[in-house]
């Protein structure tokens, strides 16, 4: 159990890192594809698979894997991103804290919506970028 609370964490501190210093004003070009240089998607991860196969790793180290990129995935979809889990909640907060200002108001179910429409096509485009990047970018 030790173990997927340290990966948990790990997660958590990758997933920031990775958010800090894409967005980061002064981290260079290189720190930057550095940052990102481990990021992959299906592609990549069945690239991972077929490698493990080919070598023939023990069962444990393919259901370590497995269990890895689930929890990956769980600490990714709390992000506070539209469209994700955490954008969802992150604007149940803002609702229940401008509910707190002026009971009367909320963010329209309709604008809401829209939010994670949003974020939704971004998100499908970053995957698409990703896969690109995974067939395209790596041998």
């Amino acid at each position: 159990m030790k173990e997927v609370y340290q990966q948990i964490g790990f997660s958590f501190r990758t997933f920031g890192a990775i958010i800090r210093t894409s967005f980061s004003d002064t981290a260079s070009r290189e720190q930057k594809q550095e940052a990102t240089a481990g990021i992959g998607g299906p592609v990549a991860i069945g690239r991972v698979f077929v490698w493990l196969a080919d070598y023939g790793v023990q069962l444990r180290s393919v259901i370590v894997l497995t269990a890895m990129i689930s929890l990956s995935l769980w600490v990714f979809n709390l992000l506070p991103f539209p469209a994700l889990d955490g954008g969802r909640c992150l604007i149940v907060l803002v609702n229940q804290m401008i509910h707190v200002v002026n009971p009367r108001f909320k963010i329209s179910p309709k604008i809401e919506q829209m939010i994670h429409s949003l974020g939704f096509i971004v998100l499908i485009l970053a995957s698409i970028l990703v896969t690109w990047k995974d067939i395209f970018f790596h041998s």
